[in-house]
C-alpha cells in the first residue's frame, strides 16, 4: 500500500510538509478535534509511518482500527 492509498482511509487528512499529512485519529477512545495522526512514507523502505501524537497509539493499533492488516 502506498501513502494515496491509505489517505483515503482517514478522515480530515491533509497536507502538512512535503510527503507528510495529519489526520484524524480512528481510535474509538479518542476524540480528535485537531488531528493528531502523523502519516508519511518513508522513502528508502517504502514503509507507511503512523502515530498519533494525541493518544499516543502506534502503526499497529492505528491499521488494526482502521480495519487494516500490517504486511
Amino acid at each position: 500500500m502506498n501513502l494515496p492509498e491509505i489517505l483515503r482511509y482517514f478522515d480530515n487528512y491533509q497536507k502538512s510538509g512535503p510527503g507528510r499529512y495529519k489526520a484524524s485519529c480512528p481510535m474509538p477512545n479518542h476524540r480528535d478535534s485537531d488531528p493528531s495522526v502523523s502519516i508519511t512514507q518513508d522513502v528508502a523502505t517504502g514503509n507507511i509511518l503512523l502515530h498519533c501524537w494525541g493518544c499516543n497509539t502506534r502503526a499497529p493499533q492505528l491499521v488494526q482500527a482502521l480495519g487494516l492488516q500490517l504486511s
